[in-house]
């Protein structure tokens, strides 16, 4: 029973996108090593980073929300 099909999806996207905002956090902070200014954009990139982890984990908890849903409305449509 897929009914939870589209907020599936869009936690998918919600899942990627903080992986890439972190990886792409990361690759700023470590091109911000070679600048002089490195003092202020590491601090900025990382957390950018840790941003992304957090949205990929918000992405995570509503896809075990949905998880729970589903199971729950197979359940209660098998009784």
């Amino acid at each position: 029973m897929m009914k939870y099909g589209f907020a599936r999806l869009l936690t998918s996207v919600l899942i990627l996108a903080g992986l890439a905002m972190s990886v792409l956090g990361l690759v700023m902070a470590a091109a911000s090593l070679m600048s002089y200014s490195a003092v202020l954009m590491v601090p900025s990139s990382l957390g950018i980073a840790v941003g992304g982890v957090l949205l990929a984990l918000v992405g995570f908890g509503f896809r075990a929300l949905f998880d729970i849903a589903e199971s729950l409305l197979a359940t209660r449509g098998a009784s």
